[in-house]
């Protein structure tokens, strides 16, 4: 994906560079076909089971969403996974909202933004906590939760760096989401 994006930068966590509380300690996740099948194994999927044989991914027509779209696709194809793409019209976001608050699909592409850029909070509240407006993957950390709350009441200073560090290596480890590039400018 990243070739489709033009980006260079693999990314690393939930945060992105230049907001508290990246991390460039913490590791990503590789492509690595051979690791992705002993997951698949370890975790109870045999190469011939049906559970993943027809995994639905939803997505908008955006042109660069749709090679990526295509992307996910092969690269899951290789390790067994049979995927059916669903396309939903970007202008119909009314309705690609109301499938993924039913939960729809299986696997969706979305992107995310902070509301305030200077403010991470804002950037993980809306999608990590219990109660979060766009928490479309019902992620639930009781943990995370609680570090949110304490980042959102502590001001700027070490404390609240290392919460937020915290919570995103939390979040990079439970993996609700598969980040896979970060844009600057939309």
């Amino acid at each position: 994906t990243y070739k489709v994006m033009g980006d260079s930068i693999v990314p690393t966590g939930i945060i992105p560079p230049g907001m508290s509380g990246y991390d460039d300690k913490l590791a990503g996740y590789p492509y690595d076909i051979p690791a992705a099948k002993k997951l698949l194994k370890t975790a109870g999927f045999s190469p011939g089971d049906k559970r993943i044989k027809q995994f639905t991914l939803g997505h908008t027509d955006g042109k660069k969403t749709i090679e990526i779209a295509k992307v996910i696709e092969n690269q899951l194809t290789a390790i067994g996974v049979k995927v059916k793409r669903e396309q939903i019209t970007y202008d119909e976001e009314q309705g690609w909202e109301q499938a993924l608050i039913a939960g729809k699909f299986d696997m969706f592409l979305m992107g995310y933004k902070a509301t305030n850029p200077n403010d991470t909070v804002t950037l993980l509240s809306p999608l990590f906590s219990k109660d979060g407006a766009a928490n479309m993957t019902f992620y639930r950390n009781p943990q995370v939760d609680t570090l949110l709350e304490q980042v959102s009441e502590t001001p700027i200073s070490t404390e609240r760096e290392i919460r937020l560090k915290e919570t995103n290596k939390t979040i990079l480890l439970d993996c609700p989401t598969v980040n896979l590039f970060y844009i600057t400018v939309l």
